[in-house]
């Protein structure tokens, strides 16, 4: 299965209201497919109204433990390896796909 990896933000779309100010109508956000087992399939661009983005795009923190490292307190010693912007519908591939990429024995989305 592949998962859309979104990136920057290239492009909006603006109209002017009845009061004269201006409004965020599109939003093109640009992206990569990889397949779970970490291969690139496919990349490009896709255009989101600012409600559709709020609705399908989640933004979270990935957290990564390598299997061995401790704190002091004997507890799992995470790290942070970056945000991630990606379809909310493929959450579970999602973290497939950074588990292969990071090679973790425990991945958090936060």
């Amino acid at each position: 299965m592949a998962v859309r990896i979104y990136g920057k933000n290239l492009n909006y779309r603006k109209v002017e209201d009845e009061k004269g100010r201006e409004i965020i109508r599109q939003i093109e956000i640009a992206y990569r497919e990889y397949e779970t087992t970490g291969e690139l399939v496919g990349a490009g661009s896709e255009d989101f109204s600012p409600e559709r983005e709020s609705r399908e795009v989640e933004d979270r923190w990935v957290w990564t433990w390598d299997g061995q490292r401790l704190n002091k307190g004997g507890k799992r010693w995470f790290e942070c390896a970056g945000l991630i912007r990606f379809r909310k519908s493929e959450k579970a591939a999602v973290k497939a796909y950074l588990q292969t990429k990071y090679n973790a024995a425990v991945l958090q989305l936060r």
